[in-house]
C-alpha cells in the first residue's frame, strides 16, 4: 500500500473541540463533536490521540463517567462513556471548548473586542479562566492591572440556531460580555480556531457595562475588521481571515510520518501571530502552539 492510499484510509481526525477537521479547514461539517479529552487520575489531561484503545488509561470524563478510546479504522477517533452511551457528552464538549479558548487567549494576551467608534478593537488581556455560561462555553478574562482591573465575559457559540443568555445577569454585575460566533470555524485546525476566537470570527456585545448604549455590532459591518485582524492576503471581501496552519497533509509531508502524528502539532494558541507557519517543522510547530505538554 502506497503512503497516499495510507493517508486516504486513515480516519478522520478530530480538533479539541471535538469536531472532524474538513480538508479545506473550514467550514461546517456533519458530524457533531465527540469527546476527545480525558482526564487522567493524576488530573492531567489527555488527548484522543495520545490515548491507548479501550480503557488501558483509565481515563474519566468531565461529567465523571469513566471512558473508552474508541480507535477504530473507519471513524475518527473519540471517547465514549463506559457504559457505551453519551459519545457527545454536553458537559465535556463545553469544558473543552472553554479550557481551549481560555489558554488560546493566555498564549496570545490579546483579543479583539467588538467596535466602539473611537475606542481601540484590540485589547490586551492579563489573564483567562475557562467558564461555562449555561450553554455557552466561553471565558471570563481579566484586563488591566493593580487596582485598575476589568472583566470581560467572551460566550463561543459554535451553533448559530443556539441564543446567548440575556444580558441582564451581566448587567446586574457590571461586568461586560460579548459573544464570538465560531460556527464557521468548528471544523478547523486549532490553530485557526484560537485565532478565531482571539481575532477572526465574527463578535457582538452582549453587554457593555462602560458604554451600555452599545449595539451588537460585528466585524461584517460597515468599515471591516481592523488591520491587525487581517492575517492572510487574497481573501474575498466578508471572508474569514486565518493563520497559515498547514492542513494534515502538509504536515504529513514535512514530518514524513503519517497524518494521525502529525496532527499532534496543531493545538491551541502562539504567542507570535506573524511566524510563517508553513516553514516549522511539525516539532517546532508543536512547541509554538501548545508548549511541552496538553496542559492540565
Amino acid at each position: 500500500m502506497s503512503k497516499v492510499q495510507q493517508l486516504i484510509e486513515q480516519p478522520k481526525h478530530r480538533n479539541s473541540l471535538g469536531y472532524v477537521i474538513m480538508q479545506r479547514g473550514i467550514g461546517v461539517g456533519a458530524e457533531d463533536a465527540m469527546i476527545v479529552w480525558g482526564i487522567k487520575p493524576d488530573g492531567t489531561r489527555l488527548f484522543i490521540d495520545e490515548a491507548r484503545r479501550g480503557r488501558a488509561d483509565h481515563l474519566r470524563c468531565e461529567c465523571g463517567a469513566d471512558l473508552i478510546a474508541r480507535k477504530g479504522d473507519v471513524r475518527a477517533h473519540h471517547f465514549a462513556h463506559a457504559s457505551g452511551a453519551a459519545q457527545c457528552c454536553k458537559e465535556a464538549h463545553l469544558h473543552a471548548l472553554s479550557k481551549f479558548a481560555a489558554d488560546a487567549l493566555k498564549r496570545l494576551s490579546k483579543v479583539r473586542i467588538p467596535r466602539i467608534p473611537g475606542k481601540p478593537e484590540i485589547t490586551g488581556l492579563a489573564d483567562a479562566i475557562p467558564e461555562v455560561f449555561g450553554d455557552f462555553g466561553g471565558v471570563r478574562i481579566v484586563r488591566g492591572s493593580g487596582d485598575v482591573r476589568r472583566e470581560l465575559c467572551i460566550l463561543l457559540a459554535i451553533k448559530r440556531a443556539k441564543c446567548p443568555p440575556g444580558k441582564e445577569r451581566f448587567e446586574q454585575a457590571g461586568i461586560s460580555a460579548m459573544v464570538v460566533d465560531l460556527s464557521q470555524f468548528r471544523n478547523s485546525p486549532d490553530g485557526r480556531i484560537a485565532d478565531a476566537i482571539a481575532f477572526a470570527a465574527d463578535r457582538s456585545w452582549l453587554y457593555n457595562s462602560r458604554n451600555p448604549e452599545s449595539k451588537a455590532i460585528s466585524h461584517t459591518d460597515p468599515g471591516g475588521p481592523p488591520k491587525s485582524s487581517r492575517r492572510t492576503r487574497g481573501h474575498s471581501r466578508g471572508s474569514p481571515p486565518t493563520l497559515h496552519v498547514p492542513d494534515v497533509e502538509s504536515l504529513a509531508a514535512a514530518a514524513g510520518d503519517q497524518a494521525a502524528s502529525s496532527m499532534d502539532q496543531t493545538r491551541p494558541g502562539s504567542s507570535d501571530n506573524q511566524v510563517d507557519w508553513s516553514s516549522l517543522s511539525p516539532a517546532e510547530l508543536k512547541k509554538r502552539l501548545f508548549g511541552d505538554r496538553f496542559g492540565d
